[in-house]
């Protein structure tokens, strides 16, 4: 897992990414992953979706995700409500269980 950085930065870039993309919704994990890759073995409780405008938007958003936080994308899809786009968080959950 990368180093999360400062709640500045993280909110100038976040900002950024929302003045771009604007912002995304969270939606239901469950089916997100059932839609990418059959369901891919993940629980939902490990991971976490959202709806974007546009796969550029998903791809930047899971990239900056990736880069910043460490959570790798699981997959984007497109959808008939937009872009779908699927991110990793067991390596934050693993973190937290052991502080």
């Amino acid at each position: 897992m990368s180093h999360p950085e400062d709640w500045d930065s993280h909110m100038t870039r976040h900002r950024a990414l929302v003045a771009r993309y604007g912002k995304p919704e969270t939606t239901d994990t469950a089916a997100a992953l059932k839609l990418i890759a059959g369901g891919i073995g993940i629980d939902p409780g490990d991971a976490q979706a959202f709806l974007y405008g546009s796969r550029e938007a998903a791809e930047a958003y899971a990239a900056s995700n990736l880069e910043h936080e460490g959570f790798p994308s699981l997959g984007i899809a497109e959808t008939g409500r937009g872009w779908i786009g699927v991110i990793d968080m067991r390596s934050w959950r693993s973190h937290v269980a052991n502080r």
